[in-house]
């Protein structure tokens, strides 16, 4: 591909002028080309509002064989326009180094990653999207003894309706079914991938699976009902970091899915940073007296106790636990939930060791990850010692607050969001064996065409003029993703027109004007009142 820097100058201009419209991408123009000696030489160029904002990442790959590390250098080279707007590279490969690894040049792909923070209002507006009524929804098709032994109907629906759902919401899918005693359990699994560092991850986890007898609605289809939400609710954003939502069976038995999930689904090269555990999060109440803790409570938690006897044992916060290895875990969602979620009650809860004189706060799919050295919350209303259906055939929906169900899922969001870091981001991708001898000098021009815009009910008019002494030129249309809309051919050097069709440009769109011989006059951005 030619370098073009018109059309990258007009790219910059619309990125500064849509900023308080809406966070643009920052933009990238690869080019493949032979230098004098005639060796291949990838040359990208990132553009921004403000560069200094962006980072990014090069990946270069085999054609025949991806998971081959291709050795390359960089040079810098000179930014054409203003610093602040653009930075540039060029990737040069060393034809006896790539010998050694019997790779052709013709093979080699490059892909450049751009990317910069996401506005911090992402997450507000991603917790918008938490709503009661969709979690009531949700709960309409899980609620039911889930078992894959005593209602295996509705357990296997409600395993197809999070894979649906998943794969809906663009996730990969990576269920996977285990052997366990003499059928198979299913945890399902699925990943948004990052896009920076997808081999650090956050997991959002929960059981679905019930006891024998009991609908589970709060145990455990409230948590696993913030899971759907969760799919519903970050399939809307990117991230440097990868997030699974992780469905685990078996939990009622043993925490078989987890304890096998930790085994085998854990990838070597995986840095997870942190699981949250969301274990019956449905059950809250305002009235004195509705929540109890265990024997000896006071003793290891006397804080904790003091502000349970403080708020009259009302059943109306949510329990955040975490092993000495998760304090930072711990800190970090306090503190979103008291950012993200006002007037919503968390109570930390840091057991010492790996609970192992807390055995209460031990019982759920956490304790795996604790015992091999993850860093990992239990979240959670407290189970029996709050909920008085605790696996009985009386755990309904019914008797849920869906309000604190939403609140902590937004607060896990939030939590989960900050520390998978959202992005805006751009990728190109160049092939060594599209790259040609560039010469631009027949595209080097010092005038540029003049374009007014006005509108008149729901037509959009201009006037145009174009560069003295030319009178014919294509004026080619194009929006902010470079998608081509319109051509008009123009016979005067002046004059007004009025566009076929209203291409909803948010404001801003491109214009080249094509003129005879193949010259391109520098692009103008344009704004529809």
């Amino acid at each position: 591909m030619i370098c073009k820097p018109y059309i990258l100058l007009a790219f910059i201009f619309l990125a500064f002028l849509q900023h308080n419209y809406a966070q643009v991408k920052p933009l990238i123009e690869i080019d493949q080309i032979l230098d004098p000696k005639g060796s291949p030489v990838i040359k990208y160029t990132i553009y921004d509002n403000v560069v200094d904002n962006i980072k990014h990442k090069i990946i270069v790959f085999s054609l025949i064989d991806e998971t081959l590390n291709i050795p390359f250098s960089l040079a810098n080279f000179e930014p054409t326009i203003r610093t602040n707007e653009q930075w540039g590279t060029q990737i040069y490969f060393n034809e006896d180094s790539l010998a050694k690894y019997n790779i052709n040049l013709n093979d080699i792909g490059v892909k450049i990653v751009a990317y910069k923070p996401a506005d911090s209002a992402n997450i507000d507006d991603a917790l918008k999207l938490v709503r009661e009524a969709d979690l009531k929804q949700f709960m309409s098709k899980v609620e039911g003894v889930r078992s894959a032994t005593a209602n295996t109907e509705h357990y296997l629906k409600v395993q197809n309706l999070f894979d649906s759902l998943s794969t809906a919401s663009n996730f990969k899918n990576l269920s996977y079914n285990y052997p366990f005693s003499t059928r198979q359990g299913k945890n399902l699994v699925a990943a948004k991938m990052g896009i920076v560092e997808d081999n650090s991850s956050l997991l959002i986890t929960a059981h679905y699976d019930t006891v024998n007898g009991s609908p589970g609605a709060d145990d455990n289809g409230s948590g696993f009902c913030a899971l759907l939400m969760a799919l519903e609710v970050l399939k809307n954003y990117n991230f440097e970091n990868t997030i699974k939502i992780v469905g685990f069976d078996d939990e009622e038995i043993g925490l078989i899915g987890s304890i096998n999930y930790v085994n085998n689904s854990i990838e070597a090269n995986e840095n997870l940073k942190g699981v949250f555990n969301l274990e019956m999060i449905g059950y809250a109440s305002d009235e004195p007296n509705t929540q109890t803790l265990p024997f000896g409570f006071d003793l290891l938690f006397p804080e904790a106790a003091n502000f349970v006897a403080e708020n009259e044992f009302k059943g109306n916060f949510l329990n955040c636990v975490g092993n000495t290895a998760s304090a930072d875990l711990i800190e970090a969602y306090t503190n979103a939930a008291n950012k993200y979620v006002l007037r919503f009650k968390v109570l930390p809860l840091e057991t010492p060791g790996n609970g192992e004189v807390t055995q209460d706060l031990r019982r759920s799919d956490h304790a795996p990850f604790w015992d091999n050295g993850y860093k990992a919350l239990m979240l959670t209303d407290g189970a029996n010692f709050r909920n008085p259906f605790y696996h009985t055939s009386n755990d309904v929906s019914t008797v849920l607050n869906f309000e604190f169900m939403a609140n902590t899922v937004k607060a896990t969001i939030a939590t989960v969001m900050e520390m998978a870091k959202p992005i805006v981001y751009s990728e190109a991708i160049g092939f060594i064996s599209d790259a040609v001898i560039v010469d631009t000098e027949d595209f080097e021009q010092q005038e540029t065409i003049s374009i007014n815009i006005f509108g008149l009910g729901d037509r959009q008019l201009f006037y145009y003029q174009l560069p003295s002494r030319i009178e014919q030129a294509n004026l080619k249309f194009y929006n902010f993703n470079g998608q081509f809309l319109e051509s008009i051919k123009l016979n005067t050097n002046k004059g007004r027109l009025k566009l076929k069709t209203n291409y909803n440009f948010q404001r801003f769109a491109i214009v080249v004007a094509e003129v005879e011989g193949g010259f391109k006059y520098f692009t103008k951005i344009i704004s529809f009142p």
